[in-house]
């Protein structure tokens, strides 16, 4: 909510000592990626975002389009208010349609264009 990057977070997470959900002194870009867009920390759920292709094999396949997907809304407390999730997920679109990477080191990364490109 502060305009921070996921490697951003995760230094300052590190920095402070907080250890990652795993007990890792490290924190990665990729927890953090994994955190903020966990729609499970909405306090909502998909279901069947995966399924079993082979039951002997237990081989499971990403669901897209075989199978009904189900979003349940408010199936448990949310960690993080929906409104705030919302917000996070607004802005982590609004930095991939730039076309920049989202873990920029200057300030400056997100907002100067050199004149060739």
């Amino acid at each position: 909510m502060e305009g921070k990057s996921y490697s951003a977070i995760a230094k300052i997470l590190t920095a402070q000592g907080t250890p990652s959900p795993t007990g890792n002194d490290k924190w990665s870009l990729a927890t953090i990626r994994n955190i903020l867009t966990n729609e499970t920390l909405r306090g909502s759920k998909r279901l069947q975002k995966t399924y079993t292709t082979n039951c002997l094999t237990k081989a499971t396949k990403p669901n897209e389009g075989e199978l009904p997907s189900y979003y349940i809304e408010e199936s448990h407390a949310a960690i993080i208010p929906p409104d705030e999730w919302d917000a996070v997920q607004a802005e982590i679109a609004r930095r991939k349609e730039l076309g920049r990477p989202i873990s920029c080191q200057t300030p400056f990364s997100t907002k100067v264009i050199c004149g060739d490109c």
